[in-house]
């Protein structure tokens, strides 16, 4: 689909204020979920991923680390590594710069100035971006058109464009999460599927 252009610092302005106002409405809507509906949905969605055939073939996994909100994608980290997978996360640096370590010790991963779980980059294993084969997404909101509203950094953004096409943009979500239509611009990255407890949705 044809990505809509902003024109302007007007327009960007106005599409951020946009952005801005629909994190806070989907912050709360998760937030809204409870922890056993939270535990009980994100344990669905990880059997659906374990089902996909790009997990499947997947030898190197790019994930987040969840927060207490977020989708309990770490259900999915002991049956990867049990299965021979590695599991990579994200590091921020200065200047919005992201890159991806394998950590020694997912016990005792560190936090970021953003309250994020994060490896070491002074002891972890650094990854390179073409080495990925999938890729868990971490979003606030979506829309059937698979594009994903995130926390406003543009990080995975602007990491994403770095991995090969080859690899798989796969986005974990409530379904609480759905909106009609995400608002976009030129450099939003579009997902290749969406899971939620509910369904997997693919493109169409």
């Amino acid at each position: 689909m044809k990505q809509a252009q902003i024109q302007n610092s007007g327009d960007l302005a106005k599409l951020d204020q946009i952005k801005q106002d629909l994190r806070k409405q989907l912050k709360q809507r998760r937030k809204n979920l409870g922890a056993e509906a939270r535990t009980l949905a994100s344990q669905q969605i990880v059997d659906k991923i374990l089902g996909q055939a790009a997990y499947q073939k997947a030898r190197l996994i790019f994930s987040f680390y969840p927060m207490s909100t977020e989708v309990q994608v770490s259900l999915l980290f002991e049956p990867a590594r049990q299965a021979g997978k590695q599991i990579c996360f994200p590091a921020v640096f200065d200047q919005g710069r992201m890159e991806a370590y394998i950590p020694c010790d997912l016990d005792h991963m560190g936090m970021d100035p953003y309250g994020f779980a994060t490896p070491d980059p002074d002891r972890d294993q650094k990854v390179e971006p073409q080495d990925i084969d999938l890729v868990l997404v971490p979003l606030l909101g979506f829309d059937r058109d698979l594009y994903r509203i995130g926390y406003g950094g543009g990080f995975y953004d602007r990491y994403i464009s770095r991995i090969p096409d080859s690899a798989v943009l796969l986005g974990v979500a409530f379904a609480c999460q759905e909106v009609e239509r995400i608002p976009r611009n030129a450099f939003d990255q579009k997902l290749d599927l969406l899971i939620s407890e509910k369904e997997i949705i693919l493109p169409h």
